[in-house]
């Protein structure tokens, strides 16, 4: 399924910030629609980790809820929402955030990313999921690739990311 709009999402609370420059614009000049999600950086608060994650579930959302009522230029279904490292645990929360939102999801994409927890969200994932693998990969997500591999996700290593991004977006 060709996906109307890539979701490049921001680092998870607590790590450093992505720098998705140079990979959303080699998706747009492959004519792929592109939307980066503002999250401000969340400081240690009250209620740790646990509100650390519903503000960048919520940032999220409400940034892609403002993308698409943008004129011209909002979100085109199905999304492909992308995360790096320690925001993949997050992506079924933000997954059923678009569905609230009657929004399509047509994959998931994790780039050197730890994996949601099993059955942390039991109609997760509602579509297909892929596991990409750069150079920079530590040990925890080469790891957190094999796991991926046993529960039947396509897993693959990527020399090219923006390009790996691009084929998945424009697939039929």
């Amino acid at each position: 399924m060709t996906v109307g709009t890539v979701v490049l999402c921001p680092a998870a609370p607590g790590e450093p910030a992505v720098d998705w420059d140079d990979i959303a614009e080699s998706l747009v000049d492959h004519g792929v629609r592109v939307v980066r999600p503002n999250v401000p950086a969340l400081h240690d608060e009250p209620g740790g980790e646990a509100l650390r994650t519903a503000h960048w579930v919520a940032h999220c959302a409400v940034s892609l809820s403002a993308s698409s009522s943008a004129a011209g230029s909002g979100l085109r279904e199905p999304l492909l929402l992308v995360t790096v490292g320690g925001a993949g645990p997050m992506l079924p929360a933000l997954g059923f955030a678009q569905r609230a939102a009657r929004r399509t999801v047509g994959g998931y994409v994790l780039v050197d990313a730890a994996l949601p927890q099993h059955g942390s969200a039991p109609d997760w994932p509602d579509a297909p999921v892929t596991v990409l693998l750069t150079a920079a990969a530590s040990d925890a997500a080469r790891s957190a690739a094999l796991q991926a591999r046993l529960r039947g996700w396509d897993t693959r290593p990527t020399p090219d990311l923006a390009t790996e991004l691009a084929t998945i977006a424009l697939q039929p």
